[in-house]
């Protein structure tokens, strides 16, 4: 009778370790993929993410498909190596605004600061004139003593919807850039025709 109840449970349990065996991975990358998906959730579908330097395009239970930003070309990363890696996530809209401080000489004649704040504001609205009123752009006076400090605070307006947060921040920088080139240009004009 012993002989026969040990072959017996020899006979059920042998199938079940070897499913065990043979499922354990799959089960264990399941369970990682539902904890990593649903309940540590670090991402979201259009959040710019950090690993790698890629894009999240489409979130499932066991995987997560990037969209990488140089290329276009899609990654899929299992939801159980996502929850090992390092995720910074940048959310889904880049911030907008800027700011440039510059400074100017206090003998300088208030025709010549109006005429500065209307280039720079042709310069913002991109070459549409300073006429147009758009409310993304602000000049203000900062100090006024040995120096005038003045700032400009203005915004990006662009649309993120089809573009990745590198391309959102290549064209904000491009922005600035051509923003601070043209200061200097009016400044330098300033001087040639004070002197």
């Amino acid at each position: 009778m012993e002989i026969a109840t040990t072959k017996l449970l020899l006979l059920v349990t042998s199938p079940f370790l070897a499913a065990t065996y043979v499922f354990s991975d799959s089960v264990k990358m399941l369970l990682e993929g539902v904890t990593f998906a649903f309940v540590r959730h670090p991402f979201d579908v259009r959040d710019r993410c950090l690993i790698d330097g890629i894009e999240v395009k489409r979130i499932s239970i066991l995987t997560t498909s990037f969209l990488k930003i140089s290329g276009g070309e899609v990654t899929i990363y299992p939801n159980s190596i996502l929850s090992t890696k390092t995720t910074v996530n940048v959310q889904g809209e880049p911030d907008p605004n800027d700011y440039i401080e510059f400074i100017l000489d206090p003998t300088i004649d208030e025709l010549r600061i109006v005429e500065l704040e209307k280039r720079i504001k042709g310069v913002i609205n991109g070459g549409r004139g300073a006429e147009d009123d758009d409310s993304s752009y602000r000049i203000v006076v900062k100090q006024i003593e040995s120096v005038i400090k003045m700032g400009v605070h203005f915004k990006h307006i662009m649309d993120i919807a089809d573009v990745t947060h590198s391309q959102c921040f290549v064209a904000k920088n491009d922005k600035k850039s051509k923003l601070l080139l043209e200061i200097k240009q009016i400044l330098r004009e300033f001087k040639s025709k004070s002197s």
